[in-house]
């Protein structure tokens, strides 16, 4: 599911960016604390998104699952670049949309 793979990715795009962002005070830190630190912040990333991803691909119909795919697009702003695509809504149709 497109929505998935985006959602997946902003939130490790997130993970990435803070361990970034703090990447001056974790340099005091040895590689093996470094890489610790990078496995256990993806670990908890997919944690977090275990339960909605079952969730989502559980959904017993496809109008439901277009109606949570829309509100997750809507709620996290997941756009189709975020997935690899071109800017339209993962999973959805925009009222602009020429299709």
């Amino acid at each position: 599911m497109p929505t998935i793979v985006a959602l997946r990715q902003r939130f490790d795009t997130i993970r990435r960016s803070e361990l970034q962002r703090l990447d001056g005070k974790l340099t005091t830190l040895p590689p093996e604390a470094r890489a610790r630190v990078d496995e256990v912040t993806r670990l908890i990333v997919e944690k977090l998104l275990i339960e909605p991803t079952e969730q989502l691909k559980a959904l017993p119909d496809e109008e439901t699952q277009t109606a949570y795919t829309e509100a997750i697009n809507r709620l996290f702003n997941l756009r189709e670049e975020d997935a690899g695509n071109e800017g339209r809504e993962v999973g959805a149709t925009k009222i602009d949309d020429p299709r």
